[in-house]
């Protein structure tokens, strides 16, 4: 599928690359996070293990947001415990309930009109970084959701883009506020504010109408989107603006019944891996003769009890590669898929953190390398199975990998020299001489591209191969 990337609001900053998360990762991911939007903005970048995990832990429903919060760093390696974790939320949503109190305060009695400290601290805080903070502490500021009520609108007259985007992806905006941004903010700052999650009805209806591709793609993705301009976009002509929508978990029902019969494959593969995907549209799928829209919704950790059955059945190698990805496997066929598959299939299936303690011993028991290998990866690994098959590795097991890197070296060369072929052919055929053809020339441009991704696959996996080598050596000098 053609990837669809967009930017993570987060602390008042756009969030574009792990390390930017793993930096922000505060109580507020926890919003992201239940929307479904965090396991999307992961699988946009290829972090498909860290988005199951995510995945998992949405499955898995946790209401204490203590250990949730704890288990969703854990995935990012950033461990904290229990304690930590409760003090940065309560610090968290005392931070945020503080506009809340600074909007209406409590009118005091005679004997407590003593000066509240704390509260007229804050404010003179933001009243000094708002006049004598540069563009960064500006910005940090702009994006509080304690913010001042009037210092959001003296920060429409900021002159730096960046502060405006920030103050854009506050939930706390005013009406008024939103509105000002929304018809006279620049692209930037209208895509940063159609991504709000706390955005209005009119706002929606305004960036919807008159917004860009970008903004437009932003709203499709918001959770808080109102069912009538999901209806809306539907209708988009703009193939990635609907594929957005298609994977809002918050989407109605009746705009669900109008995508699953999208022109667009795209769109419909998007629609399959919706958390909120209705039990019949899911059947509909199933019983389509649709592969890849198929393998999507075999990845849907919402997936039905029986279409698990019914999936790990199927005499489909890559039905099966999809299905033991998802992080709502159960028990039951995590064992069934175990028995009857190839180790490549168990490899994948190593990776999955729903994985149960007994299912990682049965891996580890076969004693593949590089199922082995791929158990080490998995965040739910039982630390005594981890020991374990850290101790179980070789001489013999290296000596095995490196000549597969040897044979995934020379398929790689292989696939390069096919390509550049292909490519150098492409090149130097002229469509416009005495004899050359437009379509021949189309052709040879869809082969060359073919065997460039060909190329692509191979280098990767070479890789991958490569990185478990060196992962071998290492625990081998440990």
């Amino acid at each position: 599928m053609r990837p669809i990337k967009f930017d993570l609001p987060l602390n008042g900053t756009k969030i574009a690359s792990l390390e930017q998360l793993e930096e922000n990762l505060t109580p507020e991911i926890l919003e992201p996070f239940r929307s479904g939007k965090l396991a999307k903005w992961l699988r946009a970048r290829s972090l498909n293990e860290k988005a199951e995990a995510v995945e998992v832990l949405l499955a898995t429903d946790v209401q204490d947001e203590v250990p949730l919060f704890k288990k969703l760093r854990e995935v990012f390696d950033r461990k904290v415990d229990e304690d930590a974790a409760r003090e940065m939320i309560r610090d968290y949503k005392t931070s945020s309930s503080q506009h809340t109190r600074d909007a209406e305060p409590e009118k005091e009695k005679p004997e407590e009109q003593s000066i509240n400290t704390t509260q007229d601290t804050s404010e003179a805080e933001q009243l000094k970084l708002f006049e004598e903070g540069d563009e960064n502490q500006r910005a940090e500021l702009a994006a509080r959701p304690d913010l001042l009520e009037k210092l959001q609108n003296k920060f429409l007259q900021d002159k730096a883009e960046s502060v405006l985007v920030d103050l854009a992806s506050n939930p706390s905006l005013l009406e008024e506020v939103q509105e000002k941004l929304a018809s006279t903010g620049t692209p930037a700052v209208r895509e940063a504010l159609a991504a709000n999650p706390k955005l209005s009805e009119k706002q929606q209806n305004y960036l919807a109408t008159t917004g860009n591709k970008q903004v437009k793609h932003q709203l499709a993705s918001n959770f808080s989107l109102v069912a009538k301009l999901q209806a809306f976009l539907v209708a988009d002509e703009d193939w990635e603006i609907r594929a957005a929508l298609a994977d809002n978990p918050s989407l109605d029902v009746a705009c669900q019944s109008l995508l699953i019969r999208d022109s667009d494959i795209d769109v419909r593969i998007s629609l399959a891996r919706n958390l909120s995907l209705t039990t019949d549209f899911q059947k509909q799928i199933a019983n389509s003769e649709e592969d890849k829209v198929i393998e999507s919704l075999a990845e849907n950790p919402s997936l039905s009890v029986e279409l698990f059955e019914e999936f790990a059945h199927k005499n489909s190698w890559e039905l099966i590669r999809a299905l033991v990805k998802n992080p709502s496997l159960p028990e039951s066929l995590q064992s069934y898929l175990i028995q009857d598959n190839s180790n490549s299939v168990r490899e994948i299936l190593a990776k999955n953190p729903s994985l149960k303690v007994a299912q990682q011993a049965e891996l580890a028991n076969i004693g593949d390398v590089n199922v082995r290998l791929a158990l080490l990866t998995n965040l739910s690994l039982d630390e005594s199975m981890k020991t374990r098959i850290m101790d179980s590795f070789d001489k013999d097991d290296l000596s095995s990998m490196e000549r597969e890197l040897e044979r995934a070296t020379e398929y790689r060369e292989r696939r390069f020299s096919e390509w550049s072929q292909a490519n150098d052919k492409y090149q130097s055929y002229d469509p416009f001489s005495l004899f050359g053809s437009e379509k021949k020339w189309e052709e040879l441009g869809k082969e060359a591209d073919r065997t460039q991704d060909r190329y692509i696959e191979a280098s990767d996996e070479c890789t991958a191969i490569y990185e478990k080598v060196q992962q071998l050596n290492a625990l081998l000098k440990s």
